[in-house]
């Protein structure tokens, strides 16, 4: 979860408020250790369903620089 300065948690976005979302770290991985060379990772589902969302920062910069043409 995400949290402004005032350390509040974000709202989701408007158009996807009333989708419901499902949070999980109980997919372990087996690739690694002692069964990387045994092991491999599987995952299966309706990937027409799923749905992946990342809220990162925004910066807008100015650019300062002007490159001419020749």
């Amino acid at each position: 979860m995400q949290y402004d300065t005032l350390y509040q948690p974000l709202r989701k976005p408007e158009a996807i408020a009333a989708v419901p979302g499902y949070t999980t770290n109980a997919i372990p991985s087996f690739t690694s250790g002692t069964m990387a060379h045994k092991a491999t990772d599987v995952f299966a589902g309706d990937w027409s369903q799923m749905l992946v969302g990342q809220r990162m920062g925004l910066e807008i910069r100015t650019i300062s620089e002007v490159i001419s043409a020749k």
